[in-house]
């Protein structure tokens, strides 16, 4: 299993494996909480930003992420999907828990394996909600 960040693939090139050219850059990753999964990549930004779902990605490595072709780019339909990382951190107990500072993911599969916030990490079991206001995550005193 190869791991990869938030913070080391925002911004990196996105090529298609079969023409070989640039289609955009990473703009955010969109994640689901509950299946605790990276399900796609949005290329660029604002009314041109595309998204490639997860099974369209062949590569993820340190230099660049890999589309099996354009032909698997659509435009964004959601543009109001809350990106993870810079997210606000809180507890279902209504305690602040800081900010999202990155996430660590499977980059063969999407799997999360953590989420890195200012004082704490934690794992996809103790993330419950993701909304435009916070990324809400199960208190270790409640269980978590």
């Amino acid at each position: 299993m190869s791991t990869a960040s938030f913070v080391s693939v925002r911004g990196q090139p996105v090529l298609s494996r079969t023409t070989a050219e640039k289609v955009g850059n990473v703009d955010r990753l969109i994640v689901d909480i509950k299946t605790g999964r990276v399900t796609g990549v949005v290329i660029g930004q604002g009314r041109h930003a595309q998204v490639a779902d997860w099974g369209a990605i062949t590569g993820v490595g340190p230099d660049a992420v890999v589309i099996d072709s354009e032909a698997h780019l659509a435009d964004e339909q959601q543009p109001s999907l809350p990106d993870l990382w810079g997210r606000r951190l809180l507890t279902d107990l209504g305690t602040a828990a800081g900010m999202v500072t990155d996430v660590i993911f499977d980059a063969e599969t999407g799997a999360l394996q953590e989420v890195v916030g200012d004082n704490e990490v934690f794992g996809p079991t103790r993330l419950l909600g993701l909304g435009s206001y916070a990324l809400v995550v199960r208190d270790a005193a409640s269980g978590g």
